[in-house]
């Protein structure tokens, strides 16, 4: 996959839609491709362990990757990081509990989509991420200084967060999905900017 074109924006760039939500994980909204989060979708980053999201164009349904801990700050050995579902087309309140939105990925959606898994480097407590979604990208599970699970990668020689990655697919008259491209949403944590770089397959 090859970047096509990469947006830097903060809440007062250029042409920026203020009528649609925004939070700091939220700044890039329809303008640049990625429509804007919806709010059930943004208080998945309320949940401390919540390391980043997948959004499509299909429909609200989210994939979520969250840390897990053996104890505080140091990640399970074990399963260091989950994939599931939330379910937020067939569960429409949005006062609904996690528990009830909740769903595991299936195999072909782990093997073709949204699986993931994490080798262990040379530095404690800091593992390779291997994304399914962002198989060309170097992806690192790490915790910042505040404790929160990170997912680092890089973005011109800087360390940024991975927030959400966003696809944009047709499906065919049978329903399997091509993707026509990738936003790839991460935070530089120095200016506190969201960044979008757009991937074509």
């Amino acid at each position: 996959m090859s970047a096509l074109k990469v947006f830097e924006a903060a809440p007062d760039a250029t042409g920026f839609d203020n009528s649609q939500p925004v939070s700091l994980h939220n700044m890039i909204p329809a303008p640049y491709d990625s429509p804007a989060l919806i709010s059930r979708q943004q208080r998945l980053y309320d949940q401390n362990a919540m390391v980043f999201i997948i959004t499509r164009n299909k429909n609200d349904n989210t994939v979520c990757y969250r840390a897990k801990f053996s104890s505080p700050g140091v990640f399970d050995k074990e399963q260091p990081i989950e994939a599931y579902w939330m379910d937020f087309v067939k569960y429409k309140d949005p006062e609904m509990s996690e528990e009830k939105c909740r769903s595991d990925l299936i195999w072909i959606e782990k093997k073709m989509a949204y699986g993931i898994s994490a080798t262990p480097t040379s530095t404690p407590n800091r593992l390779k991420l291997h994304l399914v979604a962002l198989p060309s990208r170097d992806v690192f599970l790490t915790v910042d200084k505040d404790g929160r699970p990170r997912a680092e990668t890089q973005y011109k020689g800087k360390t940024v967060y991975l927030l959400r990655i966003y696809v944009e697919a047709k499906e065919n008259l049978i329903g399997v999905p091509t993707v026509k491209w990738v936003n790839v949403h991460c935070l530089d944590p120095e200016t506190g900017r969201e960044i979008v770089e757009k991937i074509k397959p």
